[in-house]
This record gives structure tokens, C-alpha cells and sequence, in this order.
């Protein structure tokens, strides 16, 4: 489909089956929150920075391989209950872990440990 924006990129996520994430290095993947916030399962590789969070919650991570990814993919395809319900875990876990003031608080936190003094 290509670039896309705004509604449309909302639209896409909100009638995906799965999303899926097959990197082979990603630090984050703020598309998979993206994903996750509008309810849709997501199957990613362990090589995402983000994948021990998705793992069970959201979707299903898993190692660097094309048959593993493949059968991810089936299993999730497969059953319309494990999407349902990892696509509603997925919005809870945005929700929840990664709103605006858990965002602050925790950059708060850092900034507050940087400038302390050392005892």
C-alpha cells in the first residue's frame, strides 16, 4: 500500500488481521503500539527491543527465522479468539504502560537520577 497517513494509517491497522513485525533489528517498533492501541495481534521477532512485552500480552514474539515467523503467522491467522484476544490485552497494555504520564514519570525518574548528587 505504501506511505501512508493519519486516517488511512488508522484504518489499515484497525483492518489488519495481524500485524506483523519480521525485523532483524528494531530498537523500539513504535508501530507496534500503533497497532496494539487499535486493537490489532501483532507476531514480531525477538530481535525487536520491544518483543519481551509483546510475548504473550499483545501477540506472539518470536526467534529470527522464516519458519518460525511462518508458523506464527498461521496460528495467529488461524484463530480468530487468540487475535480477539490479544488484540484487547494489546490495547490495555498501551493503556496502561505506555500513556503520556508513565511516559513523564519515567523520563522524570532518569532526569532526577542524572542530576542527584552521588553519595
Amino acid at each position: 500500500t505504501g506511505l501512508l497517513h493519519g486516517r488511512d494509517k488508522l484504518a489499515a491497522y484497525v483492518d489488519a488481521d495481524v500485524y506483523v513485525l519480521p525485523s532483524a533489528y528494531e530498537i523500539f517498533g513504535r508501530t507496534l503500539l500503533e497497532a496494539c492501541a487499535c486493537g490489532t495481534p501483532i507476531v514480531v521477532t525477538d530481535r525487536c527491543g520491544i518483543a519481551d512485552v509483546i510475548d504473550g500480552q499483545a501477540g506472539l514474539a518470536v526467534p529470527y527465522d522464516k519458519d518460525a515467523l511462518g508458523k506464527a503467522l498461521r496460528d495467529m491467522l488461524n484463530d480468530d479468539q487468540m487475535r480477539r484476544q490479544f488484540g484487547k490485552k494489546g490495547k490495555l497494555l498501551v493503556r496502561e504502560k505506555f500513556n503520556w504520564e508513565k511516559i513523564s514519570q519515567q523520563m522524570e525518574s532518569i532526569y532526577q537520577s542524572c542530576v542527584s548528587p552521588k553519595g
